[in-house]
């Protein structure tokens, strides 16, 4: 399992689901669930273990040199461990994980994230 927590609840209450992952995790890992959303272990969880993970909340997540708005769409670069905005180039792999909570600078080293929401389409346009 990797050591590093990637993911931080800062705000909740945060809705929690099971999860029995394939390999060991740590306690604050990002993945991407099977219905497209994201998941962030709650402890560490061993292999074919039942465990939980976190589907709501505020987390705060690891970003780096980035200027982000209130409300901007955030993405995982999986391979890097970091929060990508949809300047960055997303590959394959890397997921959306929700919109900004608050504002962040380029000089911050954290942003916060409300997981898994949708950021809303204006009325008369097409999604």
């Amino acid at each position: 399992m990797a050591q590093s927590i990637e993911a931080i609840l800062y705000q909740g209450p945060a809705a929690v689901r099971d999860y029995t992952p394939g390999s060991g995790v740590s306690a604050g890992a990002v993945r991407e669930r099977e219905d497209g959303q994201i998941g962030i272990a709650v402890t560490d969880i061993d292999a074919n273990v039942l465990g939980s993970e976190y589907v709501s909340g505020v987390f705060k997540f690891v970003v780096d040199s980035k200027t982000i708005a209130k409300g901007d769409p955030l993405y995982w670069d999986a391979s890097a461990d970091t929060v990508l905005t949809a300047d960055d180039t997303i590959d394959a792999g890397d997921f959306y994980i929700g919109m900004a909570d608050a504002a962040a600078t380029s000089s911050d080293l954290n942003v916060l994230v409300d997981i898994n929401v949708q950021r809303p389409v204006p009325t008369g346009v097409s999604s």
